[in-house]
């Protein structure tokens, strides 16, 4: 059953739009072995099409989250440079006056899981305006990504070898193109926090919303891949 608006609004502390929430168990395997919680972005799939074509670039970009300090340094230059982009493309997009407006609208009910969630249903703009940003067929996008990780997960670090395993198993990226395959994704990641909230119900919230956050990406996605291209992403020392 979902969580009606005043309880869920009880249980879950706000806090300001550009506050990301930090994860502790988001995919299986994080608990003891993973070592704490990361600041996990949770639109992997606009960070798939922002990277270039090279293989490495696009893992480093998309496990950026789940590898940090010296297992950095142990993954080829090609890992590092997609991860450096994936910086890039976080920093412009917590600071972007569009995203903070769409995490607004969701702050009163979700407070800090906001952020999180406004990456989940841009991506799911994403998946619906694809024709508008990508000439490959989204299917076809996708089932190359996920075969580019999957040959390249034998050379990730724990975490991350167990993210992208999660990922692939779950069929994320393909979820996102409806919403009952996003509540699908907010069920699974909610019972993998420790938080006891539900957080499918987000979904009735985007349906409200829904308009401001589809005009929203589609004003937003073009300004963040010019920002990729503007620069190219320095070699990592």
């Amino acid at each position: 059953m979902g969580l009606g608006v005043n309880h869920a609004a009880s249980i879950v502390p706000p806090s300001p739009p550009r506050q990301r929430f930090m994860f502790a168990n988001v995919w299986p395997g994080w608990g003891a072995a993973a070592g704490g919680g990361y600041n996990v972005r949770m639109n992997l799939l606009s960070h798939a099409l922002l990277s270039p074509a090279e293989p490495g670039q696009l893992v480093g970009n998309l496990i950026a989250d789940w590898v940090k300090g010296r297992a950095r340094h142990a993954l080829p230059a090609d890992f590092r440079t997609g991860m450096e982009l994936h910086r890039r493309i976080d920093a412009f997009t917590d600071t972007h006056a569009i995203v903070e407006r769409c995490s607004a609208l969701l702050a009163p009910r979700w407070g800090r899981y906001a952020p999180v969630l406004v990456d989940i249903f841009f991506d799911h703009c994403l998946s619906v305006q694809w024709a508008q940003h990508s000439a490959t067929r989204r299917q076809t996008f996708i089932a190359g990504v996920y075969e580019t990780l999957r040959v390249h997960r034998a050379l990730l670090p724990e975490r991350a070898h167990y993210a992208v395993g999660a990922l692939l198993a779950d069929d994320w990226f393909n979820k996102y193109a409806t919403l009952d395959g996003i509540g699908l994704v907010l069920t699974r990641l909610a019972a993998r926090l420790r938080h006891g909230i539900e957080l499918a119900p987000a979904v009735d919230d985007f349906r409200v919303h829904q308009h401001a956050f589809d005009e929203g990406f589609a004003a937003f996605f073009p300004l963040v891949r010019a920002h990729v291209q503007a620069g190219a992403t320095p070699a990592p020392q």
